[in-house]
């Protein structure tokens, strides 16, 4: 199958951004004078919405406090936990190998829209992506069609959904996915969970990112 654009979700699917938002939680936690939660209690709640995020791991918090929370967690991730960024292994080299058969790259994530183009841009990756579609004050957020709708339809005119593929680590992103109409490919590799991911019934399974060239073969 040919698909005339590729959406990725960014942490758990092309960058290995654990270890600074694990930090970041950390630190936020800390200046919040509460226990931190568990590494792998964090790895589970990546591709949520940030406030999600919060509840998940603090479900004592009162909604109220939630916008401190955020503002310190995106504090240190911006001056700090951006820094720990990787990309995995054969990001890369397949985000070139899409240029060169002309697809479209975007990339379709929950976090901020200047955090997300800070670390594309950080990680060297910019000049491959067409389109980069972050999270917004008051507008729709994965798995909310409404992002689709609102932050990245407008930069496709003329191309359908069932023409965009969308590649993420979890079900935030293969829900996005049909709730759009668009076929998904679950990025194996990444953060989520495997059960609940194949339970979705994504088009496509990729265990690596090497192994997505084989969609257009």
């Amino acid at each position: 199958m040919s698909y005339s654009f590729v959406l990725f979700d960014f942490d758990g699917t092309l960058c290995d951004s654990a270890e600074g938002i694990i930090q970041g939680m950390n630190l936020t936690f800390a200046a919040q004078g509460r226990p931190r939660p568990s590494d792998d209690a964090v790895r589970g709640v990546i591709g949520l919405r940030i406030e999600e995020c919060f509840l998940r791991l603090c479900p004592d918090l009162a909604p109220e406090d939630i916008p401190t929370w955020i503002a310190i967690y995106r504090e240190e991730y911006l001056s700090r936990g951006h820094l720990l960024n990787r990309l995995f292994p054969g990001v890369e080299e397949t985000l070139a190998g899409l240029k060169r058969r002309g697809v479209i790259v975007g990339v379709a994530s929950n976090k901020g829209q200047p955090g997300l183009e800070r670390a594309v841009e950080s990680l060297g990756i910019g000049a491959y992506c067409d389109l980069l579609a972050g999270a917004r004050t008051d507008l729709p957020r994965k798995p909310d069609p409404g992002f689709y709708r609102s932050c990245i339809a407008p930069s496709l005119p003329g191309i359908a959904p069932d023409q965009v593929l969308m590649v993420g680590d979890t079900s935030t992103d293969l829900r996005f996915a049909s709730n759009v109409g668009m076929p998904a490919c679950y990025a194996a590799w990444g953060y989520g969970n495997r059960e609940e991911c194949l339970a979705l019934r994504p088009r496509y399974v990729s265990e690596s990112p090497a192994l997505l060239a084989g969609i257009w073969k």
